[in-house]
């Protein structure tokens, strides 16, 4: 630990800084600050001033789950700050998270409000380049860009990806990563029983999309000043993801959820009103919701995931128990969420899955439009009570099986909507396993399996 006699910020009077291993600590306005070098974002050189030499620290504050960028200049006399400014640099230097990286960067310039090059330019690119990050730029121009570019980029020089879009963007690029990743590993993406292994190259998402899910499970908020620091500050997560298949091939892997019936029939619709704009938002639902709801007769398998808590003296072990369940239902609509809900602060938040598995909901044909409509608005406002309906049946799943029955009409059924984007199947019928942190994700959160929604 070494002591500096050195001023901060506007103030004249000498104030004391001290520079552990892992942190710098001083008073600036009355406040105790500690920075700690993994959240320092740059350390330019120092520069003159009426007060001799000063320094100007760049720096990432943590509030609950925002992220913001603060700044600290500190002067005082010339050899002083030389010394400082050295001792300083070289533990940041040695912080892994710090060193220069390049990122390869696609925008999605319609998706949302249509913000997104302005997102990029005004919030992400100031500050990557606070940060000396290099990155390469590719601005989607038309439909499955995105994935052209990342099936033929060599990405044996890139850091990390970073998608300023929506969670269907982003889920269009996991995908060929994961795929790549795949094949890299010799394995047949096309096999539900394949294990996915984590990908190498983390991603970053910048929500500049209509729900951006993924940003929230990776930072807990929307802030998109929030998600730039998160993936400057350098720290990752695996996250989970289901893998969908149909006609013995993998459709898509999923990121955020999957469904057939009301929910797919609901987007599908939406997608094809987007000259409404954000209007179309409200339209649909409102529309659909209050006309008559389409059933179909499924055949359902779940391996049923349970997951059981053993606690020995100060030790805690989870272990995971699974059952099959078969059964016919009646239903008008399925929803598979990779994500989940967790109490947060009294709170309850979308979060990311912490154990191997998914929540598969399917709805039966016994419910109001007005109970419908309270289930949505609760669900997604991340309301744990929004699973507790008579109209529901939530299961705690590693995977499952949908076949819809041939009396059911047909070509609706082929319908499925997986991560807001619409598919195809080749049949009446899909497999969903999930495959536990299978993507490496950019995350400012630090959680344990506590307090998840399902039991």
């Amino acid at each position: 630990m070494t002591s500096y006699i050195l001023q901060i910020g506007e103030e004249q009077a000498d104030s004391e800084v001290i520079v552990d291993e892992k942190c710098m600590q001083f008073t600036d306005k009355k406040e105790k600050v500690c920075v700690e070098f993994a959240d320092l974002i740059a350390v330019p050189d120092p520069s003159s001033d009426d007060q001799g030499l000063a320094v100007t620290i760049y720096y990432i504050k943590h509030t609950v789950f925002l992220l913001s960028k603060e700044t600290v200049r500190i002067h005082g006399q010339a050899t002083i700050v030389r010394q400082f400014f050295q001792d300083v640099k070289e533990k940041f230097m040695q912080v892994p998270s710090s060193q220069p990286r390049r990122f390869l960067v696609f925008i999605n310039p319609i998706g949302g409000k249509g913000t997104a090059v302005k997102t990029f330019e005004d919030t992400v690119k100031p500050l990557f380049d606070l940060a000396g990050i290099t990155y390469q730029v590719i601005v989607s121009e038309r439909p499955n860009m995105c994935t052209e570019v990342m099936e033929s980029q060599d990405l044996s020089h890139v850091d990390g990806i970073v998608v300023c879009g929506g969670d269907g963007t982003l889920s269009e690029i996991v995908n060929v990563l994961l795929r790549r990743t795949m094949v890299a590993a010799d394995l047949d993406f096309n096999d539900s029983k394949t294990k996915v292994p984590t990908t190498v190259i983390p991603v970053g998402h910048i929500p500049t999309g209509t729900a951006n899910v993924m940003t929230y499970c990776c930072c807990g908020t929307l802030d998109t000043v929030t998600a730039t620091l998160c993936i400057i500050k350098g720290d990752t997560r695996p996250m989970g993801v289901s893998g969908v298949y149909s006609g013995g091939k993998l459709v898509r892997y999923s990121l955020v959820g999957v469904s057939i019936g009301l929910i797919a029939d609901m987007m599908n619709t939406r997608d094809q009103l987007r000259w409404m704009g954000m209007f179309r938002l409200l339209w649909v639902p409102f529309v659909m919701l209050f006309s008559s709801f389409r059933t179909f007769t499924s055949e359902i398998t779940v391996d049923i995931r349970k997951k059981t808590t053993v606690t020995e003296g100060d030790k805690k072990e989870i272990t995971y128990t699974e059952k099959e369940e078969k059964f016919e239902r009646e239903i008008f609509n399925t929803m598979l969420l990779c994500w989940n809900i967790k109490d947060v602060n009294g709170k309850s938040h979308i979060w990311p899955n912490r154990g191997p598995f998914q929540t598969f909901i399917f709805y039966k044909s016994s419910c109001s439009k007005f109970q419908l409509v309270r289930h949505f608005m609760k669900l997604f406002s991340a309301k744990k009570e929004a699973l507790d309906q008579d109209f529901l049946e939530c299961y705690q799943a590693a995977g499952y099986t949908i076949k819809v029955k041939e009396d059911s009409p047909l070509d609706a059924n082929l319908n499925i909507n997986i991560d807001g984007d619409q598919f195809r199947l080749p049949e009446p019928f899909h497999e969903n396993r999930f495959h536990d942190g299978a993507v490496r994700m950019f995350s400012s959160l630090t959680d344990t399996d506590d307090n998840t929604s399902v039991p």
